[in-house]
């Protein structure tokens, strides 16, 4: 909505970079610090939803929630 980006690097340069350790990309739109979640819950449609610290939530896509549950062991 007219504002600049913080970063001019696509989602996926910088998922490359990062530690997949201590970072997860939840969807197209979002990267989060694994660090920073304090609960994570499931949705009817089975989506997962990341409560992260800072009273900030990041619902992951299907296919993301997925590989979050395998990586996770949830």
């Amino acid at each position: 909505d007219g504002e600049e980006p913080l970063i001019h690097r696509s989602l996926s340069y910088l998922e490359e970079r990062l530690d997949p350790e201590r970072y997860f990309r939840a969807s197209r739109q979002h990267i989060f610090n694994l660090d920073w979640v304090e609960a994570m819950n499931s949705r009817p449609n089975g989506k997962l939803v990341a409560h992260l610290a800072g009273d900030l939530n990041v619902e992951l896509s299907h296919r993301r929630s997925r590989t979050f549950r395998e990586k996770r062991s949830l």
